[in-house]
């Protein structure tokens, strides 16, 4: 493993030994099997948390300023800097400042972006915690997120999610922020006045749950947002469960770190034994941008599998319009069999996958998309991009599972 380039996976962090690991652990993973041969490190912006890690379990973790001098000695020219944030609020903008004082110290340091950087972000989140609470919304349940909260302009992004929901037809769910706007009373006041609810599910709109999330949301204080709603007669339901434990939300930042690293030719060249080079790429499996013709048919992630030199990929869409999928043309599609078209599979977030033959990489191939709706075929263009590929497994029993 090439000690040139590391990535560093900054967060705030969290004094929950358990849902540390769910979380920000999981996210460290993802980027570690994402981008294979380059080694991840960890870094909390937030002292106390660090101390209170070191104290009570033992765990040991730089802050960002330190993990970057080990970097330094470790003879590491090339850092990528993920951080976990949702937003560019105080926390993120003091990791750019310590940023900016290592930037001639390194041959390139680069900061990737945090969770909601631009409005396609948005929409994968609300995907992404609707699909997860879907039992819940059955008319006569509030679902209701908290999330941290800023002084910054960032704190606008809570509203502008707000309004998208409602928009895509969630109307029975609701933000709030623990120690920003909206507060917990404003939430109830909209709750209210929007219809009457029986029940209030409460989550964490944040990485990891935490202290606000077991305290500040479920906690029996005064204060805790559980006591709030069952001031006002809410039955309520706690979920303590972070953002970073759903892999659609993890997908978001291997995609802002994936968006860093893309036109990076050092960094490619570190990966050269990772990368896939040729239409028929060794055994094993790969996670490899694939491009489409349509904003119809966005693609959300592809992993391609090699077999014997015969390739599939397992594509998972953006929607849910669409009911079956076929290697070949519109008119091909009418025209065969339904039993060998790709139908979909719900996977853990809800969205829909398929798998399908891949005849080429490096070149636009044809896909029909049978429409849910209309019940018609419809001609798409894909082209799977073989220098963004990573090796995720080699052949064996582990490969075959290509939707994990």
């Amino acid at each position: 493993m090439s000690k040139k380039t590391a990535i560093l996976a900054a967060s705030f962090g969290t004094s929950f030994a358990d849902s540390l690991e769910l979380t920000i652990g999981a996210i460290e993973k993802d980027i570690a099997a994402a981008f294979p041969g380059i080694e991840v490190r960890r870094a909390f912006t937030s002292s106390v948390v660090r101390g209170i890690l070191k104290e009570s379990y033992g765990i040991e973790t730089d802050g960002v300023s330190e993990a970057l001098e080990k970097m330094i000695n470790d003879g590491v020219k090339r850092v990528y800097v993920q951080p976990t944030h949702l937003m560019k609020g105080i926390e993120y903008g003091g990791l750019v400042d310590v940023i900016k004082n290592f930037a001639d110290k390194f041959d390139k340091i680069i900061l990737s972006e945090p969770l909601f950087s631009n409005e396609d972000d948005l929409e994968r989140v609300i995907s992404a915690i609707t699909g997860k609470t879907a039992e819940y919304d059955d008319g006569e349940t509030a679902v209701c997120f908290m999330g941290h909260g800023t002084e910054t302009e960032a704190n606008k992004v809570y509203a502008v999610l707000q309004d998208r929901l409602w928009a895509d037809g969630y109307e029975n769910y609701f933000i709030g922020t623990v120690e920003a706007e909206p507060s917990v009373n404003d939430v109830i006041r909209t709750i209210k006045a929007k219809k009457t609810y029986k029940r209030a599910v409460l989550e964490p709109l944040m990485v990891v749950a935490g202290d606000h999330a077991n305290n500040d949301m479920a906690g029996g204080g005064e204060k805790s947002w559980k006591t709030a709603f069952e001031r006002e007669g809410f039955k309520t339901v706690c979920i303590i469960e972070g953002l970073g434990q759903i892999g659609a939300v993890r997908d978001i930042y291997i995609d802002h770190l994936s968006a860093a690293v893309e036109n990076d030719e050092a960094f490619k060249a570190v990966n050269t034994e990772n990368a896939v080079k040729t239409t028929a790429p060794a055994d094993g499996k790969y996670l490899i941008s694939a491009e489409s013709d349509s904003p119809m048919f966005r693609i959300k992630k592809a992993v391609l599998k090699v077999n014997g030199g015969k390739m599939n990929a397992v594509l998972t869409l953006g929607g849910k319009g669409y009911e079956r999928l076929f290697a070949g043309t519109a008119e091909e599609a009418g025209k065969s069999d339904i039993s060998i078209t790709a139908p979909f599979t719900a996977d853990e977030n809800g969205d829909y996958a398929y798998t399908l033959p891949v005849s080429a990489l490096d070149k636009e191939i044809d896909i029909a998309a049978l429409s849910v709706r209309k019940k018609e075929w419809y001609g798409r263009k894909v082209k799977f991009i073989s220098s963004t590929a990573r090796r995720i497994s080699g052949t064996g029993g582990e490969a075959e599972r290509c939707q994990e």
